[in-house]
């Protein structure tokens, strides 16, 4: 996909991107209802109102990733993903 990519509201259900570069991306709004996001780098990522259920997001990096709810960020912890802490603020 490449870093930094423009991906507000785009429909990405069930898609595969596993290991992709979203570095810095705009995810605002984005549907990635059981996406596939292992080991995703998602460092920087703004995931305002992304839709992110049953998403795997197992190995992703997700440092400074912005505007993740404290549900999902203790849920994604719990699930391995890299880059957060359950101290963390959103």
């Amino acid at each position: 996909v490449g870093a930094r990519a423009d991906l507000a509201r785009a429909y990405l259900t069930g898609a595969n991107l596993a290991r992709a570069d979203l570095e810095g991306a705009n995810l605002t709004g984005a549907y990635l209802t059981g996406a596939n996001l292992e080991g995703a780098y998602l460092t920087g990522a703004n995931l305002t109102r992304a839709a992110l259920a049953r998403a795997d997001l197992a190995g992703a990096d997700l440092t400074a990733a912005r505007n993740i709810s404290d549900a999902q960020r203790a849920d994604y912890i719990s699930r391995g993903a890299l880059g957060l802490e359950a101290t963390s603020g959103v």
